[in-house]
C-alpha cells in the first residue's frame, strides 16, 4: 500500500511550531480557495472565494481561519503522528492540538496576506486571471435553485429539474441556493391573497360582509405589479430594460403620506428568493457628500437586488440613473473601489409613502411605477391585521407558515417570472401619480393642487372660449386673471416671475399642450419660446397655448417684424434678467410694473 502524501504546511516541535506561508497557499488552493476579480482593472478590489463543488462561497481572512479550525478538528489524531498526512512538513509528528493552537495564534492580517497570493479568477477571463464559468440567468430563462432541485422558468413552461442536468453549465453563488425543498403548487395561496388585497381599492357603492367584498381589484395595476415582481426575480440584466421598480401608494397626496398598503412587504419578500440588501430610504443621502458615496457599500458580487425602502420627497432619483443604466461603482470606507459590470450588477427596487418629484422622458425610461391600493391601510385604520382570522388567518413568513404555504409563495413568484417573459414590464396608466408629480413640480412639496387646478381649468375653459389658443394673450393679463381668481394666494411668493416659470413648467409637463408653438424651431426652453410684441423698448411678453390633439387650434407663424424685435432685444432681455437677480426688494419688478399699470387704468 502506497504511503499517503504529506500535506502539512507547518514544521517544528514543541511550542515553536511555525507555518510555511507558501505551503499554506498551496493547501488553500487545493481546497478551492481563490480570488475573484469582477472587472478588467488589474489593480481593482478582489474578493476571496471558495469553490465548493461548483458552489461559490464569499470568504475573508476571519472565515478562512474558522474554516481551518473546523477542518483540522475533524481529522483523527492518528493522522498527526509520524508517517501521517498531517505529521508536519518534515514528518516531525506534531500533535493535533499543537497545530490548532498554532492556527489560532496566527494573525488574521498574516492570513489575509497569504490569501492575496491565491490564484485570481474572473468570469470573463481578464488578463492575468483564470476564467471562471458562472451559471447565470439568460434572456427569457430563469433558474431558481433549491435543495432538492432547480426550478426552470420559460414563457412556456415551469418545471423542477435535477441538478445533474445543469451541473456542467457553471458555478453558482452560495446565496442563490434557497435552503428549502420545493414542490410546485400553483393554487391560490395566502401570499397571493395578500397581493390581491394590496392592489385593491375601496368602492363605497358596494356593500358586502365577505372578505374584500366592497373592494375592487385594479387589474391594470396588479398586472404591473406582477410583471415588475417577475422582472426583479429574474437575475438577467437586459440592456434594453434598465428599470427601477417603483412601489408607491395611490392615496398619497402632497404633504400627506400614506403607508401600510403592503408595498414594502411585497418588495422585501424578494429576499426569500435572492440575495438582497435593504437601504433605509429615510436616511438615504441626497448627494455624494457626507458619506453618500458609501450608501451601497453592502453590495457584494452575489447581490442581485438593492431595495431602497421608504424614500422621502426630497429623494433625488437622478442619483440612481447611472447605476440603473450603466456599470455600478461600489465604494467602502477605507477600502478600494470596485466596479460591477452592467450585466452583473443588482437590480433596483424603491418604495415610498410620498409623492416623489421627477417627470419627463429620462425618468419614465428608468421607472416602472406601481400604485398600491388601500385595502390593508383601511384595515389598519380599523386596528385589524392581515393575520386576523377574517383576513389571512396567519402571519406570512412566520413559524405559522407551513411547507404548503411556502410552496405556494414560491410558485406564485414563478408565475410572475413567466408573466414577465410573456408580456414584458406591463406599464399601468399611472395618471393619478403623474398628476400628483406635476403638482409637486409646479407647487413644491407643500402644494395642495390649487395652482395646478387653476392652470388646468384656464387651459380647458378660458383659453378656448376667449380664442387665446389662436391669438394668444398678454402674459400680464393672464397673471392678473390668476391673482384675481386666487385672492388668498401669497403674492410675495407667487409674483409674476414665479408664475411665469411655473406656468411654463406646467404646460411643458402636459403632453397635450404646447407653449408658443410658433417658436418651436428655436428650442424647448422658456427663453427659446419667449414671444414679445410691441415697439422696440416697449415689448411685452405674450403667451399662446395650443392643444396638439386638435387641428383646429392653428399654429400661426409669427410676424417677421416681431421675429426681428425678438432677436434684436435678446441682449436687452438677458440684461433685464440680471437686473432682476440683484434686486434687493422682495417684490418682483415685473409684478410692480403690472400693479402700476392697473392703478393707472
Amino acid at each position: 500500500m502506497s504511503k499517503k502524501q504529506n500535506r502539512s504546511f507547518y514544521y517544528g516541535s514543541g511550542v515553536s511550531v511555525k507555518i510555511d506561508d507558501y505551503l499554506l497557499r498551496i493547501f488553500l488552493t487545493e481546497e478551492g480557495f481563490s480570488q475573484f476579480q469582477q472587472t478588467s482593472e488589474r489593480l481593482g478590489k478582489k474578493q476571496f472565494i471558495k469553490n465548493a463543488d461548483g458552489i461559490l462561497e464569499l470568504q475573508d481572512s476571519h472565515s478562512v481561519k474558522q474554516w481551518l479550525r473546523k477542518y483540522f478538528e475533524s481529522i483523527d489524531s492518528s493522522e498527526f503522528e509520524k508517517g501521517g498526512i498531517w505529521s508536519g512538513k518534515n514528518d516531525e509528528g506534531i500533535p493535533k492540538y499543537t497545530i490548532l493552537s498554532t492556527l489560532q495564534r496566527c494573525p488574521s492580517s498574516r492570513l489575509e496576506g497569504i490569501m492575496t497570493q491565491l490564484d485570481i479568477h474572473s468570469q470573463f477571463g481578464y488578463k492575468g486571471t483564470i476564467k471562471l464559468n458562472l451559471f447565470n440567468d439568460i434572456d427569457g430563462v430563469s433558474h431558481v435553485r433549491f435543495m432538492n432541485g432547480v426550478v426552470r422558468v420559460t414563457k412556456d413552461e415551469i418545471e423542477l429539474i435535477d441538478y445533474s442536468s445543469i451541473k456542467n453549465q457553471g458555478a453558482v453563488w452560495e446565496s442563490s441556493i434557497i435552503p428549502r425543498d420545493i414542490k410546485l403548487d400553483f393554487s391560490r395561496g395566502l401570499y397571493e391573497k395578500f397581493c390581491e388585497g394590496s392592489m385593491s381599492y375601496h368602492n363605497p357603492e358596494k356593500k358586502s360582509d365577505i372578505w374584500m367584498g366592497n373592494y375592487d381589484l385594479n387589474e391594470e395595476q396588479y398586472l404591473a405589479m406582477r410583471t415588475g415582481y417577475g422582472y426583479l426575480l429574474h437575475t438577467y440584466n437586459s440592456p434594453s430594460v434598465p428599470k427601477c421598480i417603483y412601489f408607491i401608494d395611490s392615496d398619497s397626496e402632497l404633504g400627506r403620506p400614506q403607508g401600510g398598503n403592503g408595498k414594502s412587504f411585497v418588495m422585501k419578500s424578494i429576499k426569500h428568493f435572492k440575495s438582497t440588501i435593504m437601504i433605509d430610504g429615510k436616511v438615504f443621502r441626497k448627494s455624494m457628500d457626507s458619506g453618500g458615496q458609501f450608501q451601497f457599500s453592502m453590495v457584494q458580487p452575489d447581490t442581485t437586488l438593492c431595495v431602497i425602502d421608504d424614500i422621502r420627497p426630497e429623494f433625488d432619483f437622478d442619483m440612481l440613473f447611472s447605476k440603473i443604466t450603466g456599470e455600478m461603482q461600489i465604494e467602502r470606507k477605507g477600502k478600494d473601489i470596485f466596479i460591477i459590470p452592467e450585466k452583473d450588477k443588482p437590480k433596483f427596487g424603491v418604495t415610498t409613502n410620498y409623492v416623489i418629484s421627477g417627470t419627463g422622458t429620462s425618468f419614465k425610461r428608468r421607472q416602472h411605477i406601481v400604485e398600491f391600493g388601500n385595502y390593508w391601510s383601511h384595515c389598519n385604520d380599523l386596528n385589524e391585521k392581515p393575520s386576523d382570522k377574517n383576513h389571512l388567518g396567519k402571519e406570512l413568513f412566520s413559524d405559522q407558515f407551513t411547507e404548503e404555504d411556502w410552496d405556494q409563495f414560491f410558485s406564485y413568484g414563478f408565475k410572475c417570472i413567466q408573466e414577465y417573459f410573456k408580456l414584458g414590464l406591463k406599464e399601468s396608466p399611472n395618471q393619478t401619480h403623474y398628476n400628483k408629480t406635476i403638482k409637486m413640480e409646479v407647487e413644491g412639496f407643500n402644494g395642495d393642487g390649487t395652482i395646478t387646478n387653476w392652470m388646468e381649468k384656464w387651459c380647458q375653459e378660458d383659453r378656448v372660449e376667449q380664442s387665446y389658443n389662436k391669438v394668444g394673450l398678454r402674459e400680464k393679463d393672464l397673471y392678473q386673471k390668476f391673482i384675481a381668481d386666487n385672492e388668498e394666494i401669497n403674492l410675495n411668493t407667487w409674483n409674476l416671475k414665479k408664475f411665469r416659470q411655473s406656468f411654463f413648467t406646467y404646460i411643458d409637463l402636459k403632453p397635450e399642450y404646447d407653449y408658443n408653438p410658433q417658436f418651436a424651431s428655436r428650442g424647448k426652453s422658456l427663453t427659446d419660446r419667449r414671444w414679445q410684441k410691441g415697439s422696440m423698448g416697449k415689448q411685452e411678453n405674450w403667451i399662446k397655448i395650443v392643444d396638439v390633439n386638435f387641428q383646429n387650434e392653428s399654429r400661426v407663424e409669427p410676424d417677421p417684424k416681431e421675429e426681428k424685435v425678438q432677436k434684436d432685444s435678446k441682449k436687452e432681455f438677458f440684461n433685464s434678467l440680471k437686473d432682476e437677480e440683484v434686486q434687493k426688494s422682495d417684490e418682483d419688478i415685473d409684478t410692480l410694473d403690472l400693479f402700476k399699470e392697473l392703478a393707472n387704468r
